[in-house]
């Protein structure tokens, strides 16, 4: 949780895009922990507060924030227990060594190369970021990174100078 709240997941997760093919994290709670966790972290700051330090709040919609930042460079799963994160794991394990994509997602628009336009990049909608994903059959965000601007101006709707600004923002 620490990581979340400092950003150092998200710096580690794209050291982790740019290194692996099919990078993802694994959170094991369950969402009644998550929220006992994130209410504990804030009663313990302000039980420390001295002085003029106010204590940073971190609320419930900063780490689905956080979460959402961080699914635009990798695949997050989350399990409710253990022992189905340990299987979570094992199952994504496999399919790594089979060369399939981690966590492959029926919709495009729940796929990290959707997330990652949608997010990260200013400018684009979920129309254009689902037509982009859908018609050049992007799954990663490595697969966004890799995009041309041509290839971007043959999606219907995306001109010259949109595609070299979402270029420039990848």
């Amino acid at each position: 949780m620490k990581s979340v709240q400092d950003g150092r997941v998200v710096e580690q997760a794209i050291r982790l895009n740019q290194t692996y093919p099919y990078p993802f994290v694994m959170i094991q709670a369950n969402e009644q922990e998550l929220k006992d966790y994130i209410n504990k972290l804030y009663f313990i700051r302000k039980a420390r507060q001295h002085g003029k330090h106010k204590p940073q709040k971190f609320y419930e919609k900063n780490y689905y924030g956080a979460i959402n930042s961080l699914n635009c460079y990798v695949t997050v799963l989350t399990c409710p227990t253990q022992y189905l994160a340990f299987q979570s794991m094992l199952n994504q394990a496999k399919k790594c060594l089979d060369g399939a994509p981690v966590n492959r997602k029926v919709a495009k628009t729940g796929s990290p190369a959707y997330q990652c336009l949608r997010y990260c990049v200013k400018r684009v909608g979920p129309k254009t970021a689902e037509k982009i994903v859908n018609e050049l059959g992007l799954e990663t965000v490595r697969d966004v990174v890799n995009v041309s601007v041509d290839d971007l101006v043959s999606v219907r709707g995306v001109s010259r100078s949109k595609a070299e600004f979402i270029k420039s923002q990848v």
